[in-house]
């Protein structure tokens, strides 16, 4: 897989068509729904095998958490005006 050179649009630009706080609020929150889902499910399952293997995944869902709250912190510093006002609807 060819890997965008640092410098490239793709390294400075989300990917959705959402401003940076915005979208990495959406994934945090995403993230943060995974994470509980899955570890409640881990405790409440009694099957060993099945609750190694949602732990696992539980780990790796905290982990996509903290990427989220990073990649959101570093947004909110960049972006003076936060992220309120552009989550509420407003008329063009």
């Amino acid at each position: 897989m060819r890997r965008a050179p640092n410098n490239s649009i793709s390294r400075r630009r989300f990917a959705l068509p959402l401003k940076s706080a915005v979208a990495a609020l959406f994934c945090m929150m995403s993230e943060g729904l995974g994470y509980a889902f899955l570890a409640h499910l881990r405790d409440a399952t009694a099957d060993a095998g099945f609750k190694q293997l949602i732990a696992e995944h539980v780990d790796d869902e905290a982990n996509h958490l903290r990427v989220s709250m990073t990649v959101l912190r570093r947004s909110l510093e960049k972006e003076s005006a936060g992220v309120l006002i552009d989550l509420i609807p407003h008329p063009k």
